[in-house]
């Protein structure tokens, strides 16, 4: 209820929180504590979906170890005396100066892929997205191994503060579909 544009990222019928949700609330974990905005997330494991139900309310907890860089998102169900459920683990560092930008790959040669096949593929792979996730405009398939995809400005406002768009970055790994096809 408090971040309504989730209900766009079903597996299957079920509203699951996207696994770039996690690495924002990681992101800004490691921010908030480091003080600095040059952070890496390293080693990231997802240990289970956290399925968000309707009419049902939940509460996170974010764990820092300052000692070894760790980072966990545990959950349960608000006001409960239920034990916290680990969804995700990383580490992470400070960066001392941005990374430097890759090269782009040849795309001279490579298959388009428009937005409406793409999210057929997904759709066809159980992954159901709203109108917020969808902001792959097209994606060029360059082989079996490479794709590239060229991404669409939000439509909607998310009236949140985040590190990182979760939108964003979930629709970066949306034009990975186009080469199972």
């Amino acid at each position: 209820e408090l971040l309504p544009f989730l209900a766009g990222h079903k597996v299957e019928e079920a509203v699951v929180f996207p696994a770039t949700g996690y690495v924002e609330m990681l992101l800004a974990t490691a921010r908030d504590w480091s003080g600095e905005d040059g952070i890496e997330i390293r080693n990231l494991d997802i240990f289970r979906p956290l399925v968000l139900d309707l009419g049902k309310t939940i509460e996170t907890l974010v764990r820092l170890s300052p000692d070894d860089r760790v980072i966990e998102l545990f959950s349960r169900p608000r006001l409960s005396d239920s034990d916290w459920a680990l969804h995700a683990r990383c580490t992470y560092r400070t960066l001392a100066q941005p990374p430097e930008p890759e090269a782009r790959a040849e795309t001279a040669k490579a298959a388009t892929v428009g937005a409406d096949a793409l999210y057929r593929l997904t759709r066809a792979n159980g992954l159901e997205y709203g109108e917020v996730f969808r902001r792959v405009e097209q994606t060029l398939v360059m082989g079996d191994r490479s794709a590239q995809s060229r991404l669409l400005p939000t439509a909607v406002h998310l009236d949140t503060d985040f590190s990182l768009d979760p939108t964003l970055a979930d629709a970066g790994f949306h034009g990975l579909f186009a080469l199972v096809a």
